[in-house]
C-alpha cells in the first residue's frame, strides 16, 4: 500500500525544513525463541511517516534505514506525537523494543516513562469497498507489555512487523532538541536507533478547539468487553479524551443526575463540548399541529421532564460555581432527527419548540443571570444531514448542522456553506460510510486522509467532527437476519456490516488481553493528529489576529496568508496526499506560534510559493530586529 499509492499522488511541499524555524493469544514455542543467526536470516528495521500504512507483505526496500534516518518527533509541550518503525525478518523471531530517555544539551530530560511502544496487529480485508488491494492492514494497536504477555511478539518469515511510538510531551518541558536510543531487539540481537524530538515553545490548550461527538454505544461494549457498566464505559470516555475526542455524554448513567453533574465539573474544562443525556420516547401528533405532523401518527421524542431536570441541575452548579456551564452544552436527539429528511422534519420543529420552551422554563425559574440564561437559551442542537443544507433549517437559529462530509466535495457547496457561516450559521460535518478521495475511517484506506480531512474542517470553518460509533463490537449487517451477532474474534473480523472493512469501531476490546482498558487503533491516531493540527492552525491565527489589531493590519490578509499554507494539505475537501511534506508544513505553523508569541510579535501576513521558492511576508512590533 506504501509504495503503491504514494506513487499515485504525492504532492510536494516547496517548504523545506529550515525555510522556517476476543482473541487467540498464542504462546511462543520455546525452542523457537533465539533462532540461530543462519535462520533468523537478515534483518531489516525501517522508519517510514507515521501518515502511512505498511501493509504485512508489502516491499519495504524503498524505505529508510532507521539505524541511520532513526526516529523524530516534534511537538508541543502537552501533545502526544507518532513515530513508526518497520521490523522484518527473513525467518521468525521474538522481537521487543526499549525506548530510552531523551535528553538536552542542557541535561532537560524527557522521561522513557513519556513514550508508550505498541505493536501493530495486522487484520485482512477482502470487501473491496473503497477499491484498494485486499491484502493485511495494519490497524490494532497493542501495548507491548500486553503482547509480550500473549507471547504473540514474534515477527512473521518475511514479513512485515509495525512498531509505532507514542511520545507525550511532558507540560513544563523545555523547548529544545533533546536525543536518545530506541533499542530493538530480535533474538540476541539488539539495533539501536537513534531517536531525536523537537519541542516547540508553545503548550497545546487543554481542551481542543475541535468540537467532536464520537459516539460510544454502551450496549455494545458488552459483545467485546463482558461489560458495559457506566465504569467500563467511563475507561472508553477517558480514553476518547486522551485522543482529542468526546464521547456524547459524560461517563453517569441517563438519569443519574448527580453522577452527571460531578462529571460535569470533572471534565468541562478538558472538553471542547458536552452534549445533555436523553431518554427516547414517542408522541402522537395531534390534529392541527403547527409542526406539520399529519394527526394521529405516532413520532419520535424524548422525555422532556428528565430534561429540565438535567437543565435545572446545571443552572444550580452554574450559580454554585460562579462558572458559564452552558456554554460547551449541545442536543443530539439522534433518534428524534438523525439524517433529517421530509418524514422527520415534523418531528424536529416539534422537539425544539419543545426544548425550547423547557430552556426558558429553567432559566426563569432559576433566575439565571444575563449572560448565563442567554448560553442557555443559545443551545445548538446537532443534527446530521445526507444531503446537505435545505431552505426550511433557515428559520432554526438552534440547528448546528451536520452535513456528511464528501458534501464538501464541489466549489459549490464549499462556497454555500462558507456564506451560511459568515451569516451565523454552525456547520459541522460528519464522516461516514465514503470511498476515496473523500476521508473515510475504513481500514483498508490512506492513513493521511483521516488526519487532513481537520485541516480543509478549519478552513471552511467547519466547528466539529461526528462520528456514529467507535465500539462496533457486533455484526450489524443487513444479511444478519436474526439481528446483531456475535462475532467470535474481533480482532481478526474487520468487516462488521457485511459491506466495508472497518466502518463503526476504532477501538479493540482489551479484555482478550487481560487489559482493563481498551486499545486504540492506527485510524484513531489519525484522527488524534488531525484535531492537534486543527489546534496549531487555530492558535495561529488567534494569535496572528490579536497582533494585527495592534498593528492596525488587515485580519483579512492575515487568514488568507494561513489559508495559502494549510492548501498544501488539501484541495476542495480531499486529501492531497503531501505524505512527505505534512511535517514541513506542520513545522512551518509551528514556527509561525513560536514567532507569534516571541518578544518582536511577528505576524505573517503574507505567503507566496512561486518555482523560485517561498516568500514571507511579517509585520512585528517597533524597533524589533
Amino acid at each position: 500500500m506504501l509504495n503503491k499509492k504514494m506513487k499515485r499522488g504525492i504532492v510536494f511541499m516547496l517548504i523545506g525544513a529550515t525555510a522556517l524555524m476476543s482473541v487467540s493469544c498464542s504462546k511462543t514455542p520455546a525452542e523457537d525463541t533465539n533462532p540461530s543467526e543462519e535462520a533468523l536470516g537478515k534483518v531489516q528495521v525501517k522508519s517510514a511517516y507515521n501518515t502511512v500504512k505498511v501493509m504485512q507483505t508489502e516491499d519495504i526496500s524503498g524505505l529508510s534505514d532507521a539505524k541511520t534516518a532513526g526516529l523524530s518527533f516534534e511537538g508541543a509541550r502537552g501533545e502526544t506525537e507518532g513515530a513508526q518503525l518497520i521490523l522484518r525478518t527473513e525467518g521468525a523471531a521474538q522481537f521487543d523494543v526499549e525506548f530510552g530517555d531523551l535528553t538536552s544539551e542542557s541535561g532537560a530530560k524527557i522521561p522513557a516513562s513519556a513514550a508508550t511502544v505498541y505493536a501493530q496487529r495486522y487484520v485482512y480485508t477482502s470487501k473491496g469497498f473503497t477499491s484498494f488491494p485486499a491484502g493485511d492492514y495494519p490497524d490494532a494497536m497493542i501495548p507491548m507489555e500486553y503482547y509480550k504477555k500473549a507471547g504473540e511478539n514474534r515477527t512473521g518469515a518475511d514479513k512485515n512487523q509495525g512498531i509505532w511510538i507514542d511520545l507525550r510531551i511532558p507540560e513544563g518541558t523545555k523547548a529544545g532538541k533533546y536525543t536518545g536510543i530506541c533499542t530493538v531487539k530480535v533474538a540476541d540481537t539488539a539495533i539501536e536507533v537513534p531517536v531525536s524530538a523537537e519541542v516547540y515553545d508553545f503548550d497545546m490548550p487543554t481542551a481542543p478547539y475541535m468540537r467532536s461527538t464520537y459516539l460510544i454505544w454502551q450496549d455494545w461494549l458488552m459483545d467485546g468487553e463482558l461489560d458495559n457498566t457506566i465504569e467500563k464505559y467511563g475507561d472508553y470516555y477517558d480514553m476518547l479524551l486522551d485522543y482529542n475526542l468526546t464521547a456524547y455524554y459524560f461517563p453517569a448513567n441517563i438519569g443519574d443526575i448527580d453522577g452527571f453533574i460531578a462529571c460535569l465539573r470533572k471534565y468541562y474544562d478538558r472538553v471542547a463540548s458536552y452534549g445533555v443525556p436523553h431518554r427516547n420516547t414517542f408522541e402522537i401528533f395531534e390534529a392541527d399541529n403547527p409542526y406539520g405532523g399529519v394527526a394521529g401518527e405516532r413520532y419520535g421524542s424524548i422525555d422532556y421532564e428528565l430534561l429540565e431536570s438535567y437543565l435545572a441541575a446545571i443552572a444550580r452548579a452554574c450559580k454554585e460555581d460562579g462558572k458559564n456551564y452552558f456554554d460547551k452544552m449541545y442536543y443530539y436527539f439522534d433518534q428524534v432527527y438523525d439524517e433529517v429528511n421530509e418524514k422527520r422534519y415534523p418531528q424536529m420543529r416539534a422537539c425544539i419548540a419543545t426544548t425550547n420552551a423547557v430552556e426558558e422554563k429553567v432559566a426563569k425559574e432559576q433566575e439565571l443571570p444575563e449572560e448565563i440564561a442567554k448560553s442557555l437559551l443559545g443551545t445548538k442542537h446537532l443534527m446530521s444531514v445526507v444531503h446537505g443544507w435545505r431552505g426550511d433549517f433557515a428559520q432554526y437559529e438552534e440547528l448546528l448542522v451536520s452535513p456528511l462530509y464528501d458534501n464538501l466535495g464541489s466549489t459549490k457547496n464549499i462556497e454555500m456553506y462558507e456564506k451560511l457561516v459568515a451569516q451565523g450559521y454552525s456547520i459541522e460535518s460528519y464522516g461516514t460510510v465514503q470511498t476515496f478521495p473523500y476521508p473515510t475511517r475504513l481500514i483498508d484506506e490512506y492513513l493521511i486522509t483521516g488526519r487532513d480531512v481537520f485541516w480543509s474542517k478549519f478552513d471552511y470553518r467547519l466547528t466539529g467532527d461526528l462520528f456514529w460509533n467507535t465500539t462496533g463490537y457486533c455484526n450489524w449487517g443487513a444479511g444478519n437476519i436474526v439481528g446483531y451477532g456475535r462475532i467470535s474474534d474481533l480482532y481478526s473480523t474487520s468487516c462488521r456490516d457485511g459491506v466495508t472493512d472497518g466502518d463503526g469501531y476504532l477501538f479493540y476490546p482489551g479484555r482478550p488481553y487481560d487489559s482493563e482498558k481498551p486499545f486504540p487503533s492506527l485510524r484513531l491516531t489519525a484522527v488524534r493528529d488531525g484535531i492537534d493540527d486543527h489546534t496549531y492552525l487555530s492558535l495561529l491565527e488567534e494569535k496572528s489576529l490579536v497582533l494585527a489589531e495592534q498593528y492596525r493590519i488587515s485580519g483579512d490578509g492575515v487568514r488568507e496568508a494561513i489559508r495559502t499554507i494549510n492548501e498544501q494539505i488539501y484541495a476542495t475537501g480531499t486529501s492531497k496526499l503531501n505524505f512527505a511534506g505534512l511535517q514541513d508544513v506542520r513545522r512551518t505553523i509551528a514556527r509561525l506560534i513560536e514567532l507569534a508569541g516571541s518578544e518582536a510579535g511577528l505576524v505573517l501576513t503574507a505567503f507566496d510559493t512561486t518555482e523560485a521558492g517561498v516568500t514571507y511576508s511579517f509585520a512585528a512590533k517597533d524597533g524589533s530586529q
